[in-house]
């Protein structure tokens, strides 16, 4: 499981993304382990696509992103943002598939901006 972690890497993180988030990753994926890792691969394969409801949304939206998120690329999440009305779009620059985790600072001040627009 661990080589396997290794070279998701590749996939989640940004080519900067530094080793203390890589280790990380590789650590919770191998915790985690193969059954539970390939339970939530299926469950996302399978899942029915939720972009039908994305126009109904009526609360503040933010769509975040990786600038080099290779799991879900800019473009689907702008289309994403344009499906939401009224929601703001935020690329977070290298940054890969988890701004929370690789960018928490800038995603807290994101989400915290959402707060302060929603109280």
């Amino acid at each position: 499981m661990s080589a396997f972690a290794q070279s998701s890497l590749v996939g989640l993180v940004h080519p900067n993304a530094p080793q203390d988030v890589r280790d990380e990753q590789v650590e919770m994926m191998v915790r985690v382990g193969a059954t539970t890792y390939a339970r939530q691969y299926l469950a996302v394969a399978e899942r029915e696509d939720q972009r039908l409801i994305l126009p109904t949304i009526r609360i503040p939206t933010q769509v975040i992103v990786g600038a080099g998120d290779r799991m879900t690329p800019t473009r689907t999440s702008a289309q994403i943002h344009r499906a939401v009305a009224g929601s703001e779009f935020h690329v977070i620059a290298e940054c890969g598939h988890l701004p929370p985790i690789e960018a928490p600072q800038r995603m807290a001040r994101h989400l915290g901006a959402l707060l302060e627009q929603s109280a």
